[in-house]
């Protein structure tokens, strides 16, 4: 890992702990818990499709993730899908915690091979089409993230308003400089064209193209794109013309990175962030050049 790319990551957590969270002076796990579980939860209708929640982790981090869980308000929520591959990186074994198998609506869900850290939302959506139920809602977390009890409604809710794909944060295509890349003009907040995996994202199902994942994330040299699942995602999703927003009110005022946040073992280091493409915007603009080759070389 590079030099430049810690400088970065302890910048943006910083700047995150300072501006984007609404509980940045907490560090350890509990007490970033307890912070955001006094922040209010909105009462929102009863959503009439089923609603469900997923993750993916690593062999290092699986006996961690409950931290991420525990602050999560399920009352809407029919099943939390942990999303894992046989062997992370089609090598190594996982151990899962006995008491993680016995969290409320928890399902494991297996695949022969390690998709990267699209896994939280590829094999997730494959089950719930499985089940005939393209109408329903996933809401993918990252793993080493806390949320606002509030998150969870606040996606249902503005998913179905806007029927739209929505975010506690995204970004313009601007924002990386993969914009002369991008298949869609730079969008004006709270439009977003990259919604941002770890501050949580509702997806209605029915917008969902799991094979077009699959295809489009191994796109580009050195893992590129496999390490770039936001992007891969809202391509897809630009691709379809699925309107993508931001939601940040006060019922869903931020996120906050967990104790073991940033570390070495994040999924996207794990997936094989190497050289120059540790960082976001070369990493972000070497695969949306990827990406519209790739296109380009269907059409023709």
């Amino acid at each position: 890992m590079t030099m430049i790319w810690w400088a970065k990551s302890l910048l943006i957590s910083l700047l995150c702990l300072t501006a984007c969270t609404p509980c940045w002076d907490k560090r350890e796990n509990h007490e970033i818990l307890q912070c955001l579980d006094r922040y209010p939860v909105e009462e929102i209708e009863i959503p009439k499709h089923k609603v469900y929640v997923s993750l993916t982790t690593s062999p290092k981090r699986i006996s961690k993730i409950q931290w991420a869980l525990k602050g999560l308000d399920l009352t809407h929520v029919d099943t939390v899908f942990l999303s894992l591959p046989d062997k992370y990186k089609n090598k190594e074994d996982y151990q899962i915690p006995a008491d993680l198998l016995k969290f409320p609506k928890l399902k494991i869900i297996r695949r022969p091979h390690d998709l990267g850290p699209i896994m939280k939302l590829v094999p997730p959506t494959e089950e719930i089409l499985a089940l005939g139920d393209p109408e329903a809602l996933l809401i993918t977390i990252d793993d080493d993230i806390a949320y606002p009890k509030g998150m969870i409604g606040q996606l249902i809710k503005e998913s179905a308003r806007l029927q739209a794909v929505v975010s506690g944060r995204g970004k313009p295509s601007s924002y990386y400089g993969h914009h002369k890349y991008w298949l869609e003009p730079i969008a004006l907040t709270p439009r977003v064209n990259l919604v941002e995996g770890h501050s949580g994202v509702g997806y209605l199902v029915k917008f969902l193209d799991p094979e077009r994942m699959k295809k489009l994330s191994t796109v580009g040299q050195n893992n590129v794109c496999k390490m770039s699942d936001d992007l891969v995602i809202s391509w897809i999703l630009a691709e379809k013309k699925v309107p993508r927003f931001e939601v940040k009110n006060q019922f869903f005022p931020g996120v906050h990175p967990l104790q073991f946040g940033f570390g070495e073992d994040a999924l996207h280091v794990g997936a094989g962030c190497s050289g120059p493409y540790c960082e976001n915007d070369s990493r972000y603009q070497a695969c949306a050049k990827a990406l519209l080759e790739f296109v380009q070389q269907e059409k023709s």
